[in-house]
């Protein structure tokens, strides 16, 4: 249990160890108590509320001692314990697909070879927009999305969870409005970031972008999810990083170095299967991260069983 900096914040180790000084550790007094049902016990009780530091968070374990924990018999808990470890267990098997889970494509050595910018039929650079025109929430004078660098994930995938907020012109909105199935490329960011890139599908209504993202349409030969899926590969992110033109904290891949890119590119019918086989495993994965949330209240439902109304 954190007793500095992390406060009140519960743990369970199954194997032996040394706690630091900065933790507390539980041991039971007599054969009363459970130690796994003590621990998500501890996890339902307000004890990061609990703080008497004013720099750094404490906890003082007296304070901790006031507090009181439904206790029923033996059988109860381990029957509480064996509902909750099964919960566990799920949400542990969900997050393995999920923080390993990575595209994978068969590249056949027979597919031809293309430069990228021989498939854009259009290209432009986003919306400028300085920080003080940007607001966190939708606001009356600020009611537009505003798509950043921020919301492209690392492996491709996109991100609204920081949206910001701008105003626009009509003009701006006919200009920059993003359109389902643009392909966006991040041109300037740090340097082990910069060429994130992905495919907008489900749109905010009238979302705009940012003008350290380039938006690439292809001609009728490619599909911009399999670009997407190409570049967001482990050997094309290495292969984005020769092209960076860097300063000590901004890079920046210019569009004609990513048009010079060589891809492979096979037929659009076999582009189209890798795209939808793809697209069935990222819903999977999107199925796991909601079964995680599912179970993470479940358990929390279960705790709270426990203690009725008190608390």
């Amino acid at each position: 249990m954190g007793r500095k900096g992390s406060a009140g914040a519960v743990a369970f180790s199954n194997e032996n160890a040394f706690p630091i000084d900065t933790t507390f550790y539980v041991q039971l007094k007599n054969d009363e108590a459970l130690l796994k049902y003590i621990y998500y016990a501890l996890e339902k009780l307000p004890l990061k509320t609990l703080n008497i530091q004013a720099g750094v968070p404490g906890l003082n374990r007296n304070d901790a001692y006031e507090l009181f924990v439904p206790l029923p018999p033996i059988a109860v808990q381990q029957e509480i314990v064996d509902e909750l470890e099964g919960y566990q267990k799920i949400i542990a098997g969900c997050r393995q697909v999920v923080e390993n889970y990575k595209p994978t494509i068969d590249i056949d050595p027979s597919w031809e070879m293309v430069e990228i910018g021989s498939l854009v039929d259009f290209s432009q650079l986003g919306l400028v927009k300085s920080l003080k025109e940007q607001s966190e929430t939708r606001q009356q004078e600020n009611p537009y999305p505003y798509f950043k660098m921020n919301n492209i994930t690392y492996k491709g995938d996109v991100d609204f969870q920081k949206i910001v907020f701008v105003n626009a012109t009509k003009d701006e909105l006919a200009k920059f409005e993003l359109c389902s199935g643009d392909f966006l490329f991040n041109t300037r960011n740090s340097p082990e970031l910069v060429g994130k890139c992905c495919v907008v599908q489900k749109l905010k209504p009238h979302l705009l972008f940012n003008n350290n993202i380039l938006r690439l349409r292809f001609n009728d030969n490619v599909c911009s999810e399999f670009v997407a899926l190409i570049l967001n590969t482990d050997f094309f992110k290495r292969e984005l990083l020769r092209f960076v033109s860097a300063t000590t904290s901004v890079a920046a891949i210019y569009q004609k170095k990513l048009f010079s890119i060589e891809i492979p590119l096979p037929s659009l019918e076999i582009q189209s299967e890798i795209v939808g086989q793809i697209r069935l495993e990222k819903d999977l994965v999107v199925s796991s991260k909601k079964l995680i949330e599912i179970y993470t209240q479940r358990i929390q439902d279960r705790i709270s069983k426990v203690w009725g109304e008190r608390f």
